[in-house]
């Protein structure tokens, strides 16, 4: 295992030898250090080391300090992050200063001494008036510096000392004790101080500490720094990267890391984190990692606290590219994050379009485009969200192949452990292969449940999602094998499987198991896998499997709570069977007439029950059922095709004879939704229409009047008299015979006088 960045404390560790640079710091920090050893020994040299947070400024710091000390430097380091007032910055130099002098067994001047004493009483008004004296030997500087110390000194007494100018004498004495030896301070962070802070300590930089002999290495990100300056002062602001070229002598940037370079840090960091990882899926999203070393660091920290769960999944199993895609927009930006997820798993949206069609597809990259830049901009558009949004297309289009429950099932990994993993599975379903022990079922449920915290119901229906999944799998591996040891393996991996299907649906002795089998989506999904493979009969084995599946899948039908959901899987509306030949297309449609009649004489039950409901039609009628609208007006649907089941629906349309009242009002109002439906007039779309009406009337002439008879067995209001009288007309179009529907003396009309019979008298009311 590749532990190279072991040594670092966390993500934002800088690297502290030369044998954790991975990104070439080492040459910037050996270009610094020529400039410092060929300044002049006279000279104060002031060096700025430019780059973005997290692009590995520190880390140079630490391996300059490394040359500095080899050449006998005296180096001085400190962080201005944690400054607290104007004139911290400069005090926490002379505090490091006086230290780091004392660490050389330097002794300092008594005149300095007796100014460090100072500063610790300084507390007592004595010493503010000592201050304001000692604001005077800065003169001569240019007036906007004496102002400002001026300032400082009259609020913050305590740092009256680290203000006051060292005198000539005490620079002599000093630069005498150090026997020419160079000293070099490094200040980083500058960009994190208080921004309030940043354009005095610099004035004081290029004033106070102009040391013969002294380096200065200000580590910040130019655009902070000028963003502060801009602040502070407008004028500032006009000419920022002027005032920031009087203060710095020689400007450093911290390059973009090369691609081999970048590679070689994210693998290290990675395989740190995580070292699960392959290689190849690093490689696949190298070229949307952030430049900063630090960024990348911190996404392999992210993807580290995923081990624990990964660790339970194959390395095959899991989506390495999806999830490191994730994770870069991720630790952008959560918002941007929140959405793609949406955005991917939103249903009708069809990201396909991409590679079909030039046009759509670039419509549809400048309409992510659009959006994730909306997102990013608050307040300020980030530099880096070109590639922010690049990530979030490859995202897409890496998702566009899975379903939305493999989509969430990656994404919610880090806040929800898996109850069962594939890798899991297969554990199980090799060692219950061996001896079909129920109790390995049990135990690895009980199991599921207590690792995810779910209900046993919960992890019952994941245990059968993943079962299917696997089978798929292995008729997949079965399909593409090269050699006949490959196919072998696989078709022992099927077998195994489907013996544990086997025990869910035929055997049924567990019953969280069962009843999770007995839900219309898994029921579904495994129909669609033994629908797909019908036609793979060209050797024993394949034979063998496809009748073990049939009997399966006739199990599966039978103990279906939702036959419905399975009756429409079978495309009765287009049977658009997708075969390649004539004789799998004449297979395929043999399968669905097969798995039809057995589902159809529940469908066809469960239908008619709705007639003896309240609103049992309504939702069907508006089209807001996916099978009831086909049923109830397609010619060639069970209840047309089967003479039991045709006998059925009149029999329930007769069922109002011997029923309460509120039974036959909903019979009544259901029948009238049932022939509006039939006649195409209770919405925008319908499967039939009036040609379907004439055919289904023609063939069973006994229906319509049926339900005509379940609708006139209870008065209608005087003002829906005229709608059912309109319905009557429509019905005698259809070619109904006249005396097959009576109307009632309360729907009397006068132009349909002859034909009004009278009422029959109230059905007496069943026990």
């Amino acid at each position: 295992m590749n532990r190279q960045l072991s040594r670092l404390s966390g993500h934002d560790a800088p690297i502290q030898s030369t044998a954790d640079d991975l990104l070439n710091g080492f040459g910037v920090a050996r270009a610094i250090h020529r400039v410092l050893v060929t300044a002049p020994a006279n000279w104060s040299t002031r060096i700025g080391l430019y780059g973005p947070w997290g692009s590995g400024k520190t880390s140079i710091l630490n391996l300059l300090r490394i040359l500095e000390e080899e050449d006998g430097a005296i180096v001085i380091s400190f962080s201005a992050w944690s400054a607290t007032g104007e004139s911290d910055v400069v005090a926490q130099f002379y505090r490091a200063l006086a230290e780091r002098l004392r660490s050389e067994r330097i002794q300092l001047p008594t005149r300095q001494r007796a100014k460090e004493l100072a500063a610790k009483v300084s507390g007592f008004a004595v010493f503010a008036r000592w201050a304001r004296l000692g604001a005077e030997e800065l003169a001569p500087v240019p007036p906007v510096v004496k102002k400002v110390a001026t300032e400082a000194l009259s609020k913050l007494s305590s740092a009256a000392s680290a203000w006051t100018r060292i005198g000539r004498k005490d620079l002599e004495a000093i630069t005498t004790l150090l026997n020419g030896r160079r000293v070099v301070v490094f200040i980083d962070d500058l960009d994190r101080a208080d921004p309030r802070l940043v354009p005095k300590t610099l004035l004081a930089m290029r004033e106070l500490l102009d040391w013969p002999g002294f380096s200065f290495v200000l580590a910040f990100d130019r655009r902070a720094i000028s963003s502060a300056l801009s602040e502070y002062s407008q004028a500032f602001g006009d000419d920022a990267q002027g005032f920031l070229e009087k203060v710095i002598d020689v400007p450093f940037e911290v390059t973009d890391a090369r691609e081999e370079q970048r590679m070689r840090l994210a693998e290290a960091a990675f395989r740190a984190c995580c070292d699960l990882i392959p290689v190849e899926a690093i490689a696949a999203f190298l070229p949307i990692l952030p430049s900063q070393p630090r960024r990348v660091k911190l996404i392999a920290r992210m993807m580290g606290a995923l081990q624990p769960s990964l660790a339970r999944h194959s390395v095959e199993e899991v989506d390495w590219t999806g999830i490191g895609l994730y994770l870069v927009i991720k630790e952008a930006s959560q918002v941007v994050a929140d959405w793609v997820v949406k955005a991917a798993t939103a249903e009708g949206v069809d990201w396909t379009l991409w590679a079909r069609d030039e046009n759509e597809r670039r419509k549809k990259e400048e309409e992510v485009r659009s959006n994730v830049l909306g997102l990013l901009n608050e307040p300020h558009l980030p530099p880096d969200a070109d590639r922010i949004a690049d990530a979030t297309l490859r995202l897409l289009r890496h998702w566009d192949m899975e379903s939305n429950e493999t989509v969430l099932y990656w994404v919610e990994i880090a806040y929800r452990e898996p109850d069962i993993t594939l890798s899991e599975f297969h554990k199980l379903r090799d060692e219950f292969a061996d001896g079909q022990s129920a109790a390995l079922v049990e135990i690895a449920i009980r199991r599921a449940t207590s690792i995810a915290s779910v209900p046993v119901q919960q992890a019952s229906a994941h245990f059968l999602d993943v079962a299917v999944t696997s089978y798929r799998m292995a008729l997949d591996a079965m399909a593409g094998s090269h050699t006949r040891v490959e196919w072998e393996a696989r078709y022992a991996d099927a077998k195994k499987t489907l013996l544990l299907l086997e025990y869910v649906w035929i055997q049924r002795k567990n019953g969280e198991l069962a009843a999770a089998a007995s839900q219309g989506a898994i029921s579904a999904t495994l129909l669609s896998v033994v629908a797909r493979w019908l036609t793979w009969t060209n050797n024993d084995g394949e034979l063998s499997l496809r009748q073990r599946e049939r009997e399966l899948a006739l199990a599966v039908i039978e103990s279906c709570i939702d036959p419905e959901l399975l009756f429409a899987e079978t495309d009765p509306f287009w049977e658009s069977h997708g075969a390649d030949s004539p004789r799998s297309s004449e297979l395929m449609k043999a399968w669905r007439s097969t798995v039809r009649a057995a589902l159809a004489p529940r469908v066809v039950t469960r239908l008619c029950e709705k007639f003896l409901k309240t609103n049992g039609l309504a939702l069907i009628a508006a089209g807001d059922d996916r099978l009831g609208p086909w049923l109830i007006e397609n010619e060639k649907s069970p209840l047309y095709t089967n003479a039991d089941l045709t006998r059925q629906l009149v029999e329930v349309m007769q069922a109002g004879r011997v029923s309460s009242e509120s039974v036959r009002i909903a019979l009544s109002k259901n029948a009238r939704l049932y022939l509006r439906q039939l006649l195409f007039q209770t919405r925008d779309a319908s499967w039939g229409g009036i040609e379907d009406a004439k055919a289904i009337h023609a063939r069973h002439p006994e229906i319509i009047p049926a339900a005509w008879a379940a609708i006139i067995d209870i008065p209608v209001p005087f003002r829906m008299q005229s709608s059912l009288r309109k319905l009557r007309t429509d019905l005698l179009k259809v070619g109904v015979i006249s005396d097959q529907l009576p109307g009632p003396s309360w729907l009397k009309d006068e132009a349909e006088a002859s034909t009004v019979i009278p009422s029959p008298p109230p059905a007496a009311v069943s026990s």
